[in-house]
């Protein structure tokens, strides 16, 4: 299983069913975590790209960013349950 990070910049205008349905995807598809408000973790076997493809919305983000993690490369101040999440095996959806 390889780790993701999703970040974005949300743009003001997005209509709340887009955003809803962004939420969706991305907590049914995943194993995922959200340690702080533009950035998601996210677990899977798929590549950047399909992830990129499956969760990104044309007209609603600023930018949006796929990024695979190595997860020993991670220097961060975050909560414990998010290294807690970061330790375990991956149950996706």
């Amino acid at each position: 299983m390889k780790l993701y990070s999703v970040s974005y910049g949300l743009k003001e205008e997005t209509e709340i069913e887009k955003w809803l349905r962004f939420l969706h995807k991305i907590k049914w598809s995943y194993d995922w975590h959200h340690p702080i408000e533009t950035v998601w973790f996210v677990k899977s076997e798929k590549s950047s790209r399909e992830i990129f493809k499956d969760l990104y919305e044309p007209g609603m983000f600023n930018g949006f960013i796929v990024t695979e993690v190595e997860p020993e490369s991670i220097e961060a101040w975050a909560s414990n349950t998010f290294w807690m999440w970061l330790k375990e095996e991956s149950h996706e959806n």
